[in-house]
């Protein structure tokens, strides 16, 4: 699908748009199942630099557990893989991941997806289907 955010990606059946706080989140169910695809013109920092600039403050969130953050090369450019899990005041215990890459004009785009536990195996596919058909358009 093409979003107006200026890219395209697969996004399951079922998930519906909206926009909260310059991020663009799909979801089928509030919010307990989500995509959300952050955008962050003129990156002032590497996507490694800034997951790790992140982490202190999702590091405060109960039972937060780091499970990954290191760079990468995602689509042959400059990008960071973070996965983490916490327990959200809200949503209850979930289970994140978040890619992070660096566009040819300097935009940093962040693909994360977050569940809870349980349903993880089912969203991790998810989550490689949208990596797998992301492009900035």
């Amino acid at each position: 699908m093409d979003d107006p955010a200026g890219f395209r990606l697969a996004v399951p059946d079922g998930w519906v748009r909206s926009e909260h706080g310059g991020q663009i989140d799909y979801s089928p169910d509030d919010g307990t199942h989500v995509l959300r695809i952050g955008v962050t013109p003129a990156a002032p920092k590497s996507p490694e630099a800034h997951f790790l600039e992140l982490e202190q403050s999702v590091s405060g969130q109960a039972d937060y557990t780091r499970i990954s953050l290191a760079a990468n090369v995602y689509q042959d450019r400059e990008g960071a893989l973070w996965e983490f899990t916490s327990t959200d005041p809200g949503l209850g215990p979930r289970h994140t991941a978040d890619q992070a890459f660096i566009a040819p004009d300097g935009t940093e785009y962040a693909v994360l997806v977050a569940s809870p536990p349980e349903d993880w195996s089912t969203v991790q596919q998810q989550f490689e289907t949208v990596l797998s058909t992301f492009t900035v358009a």
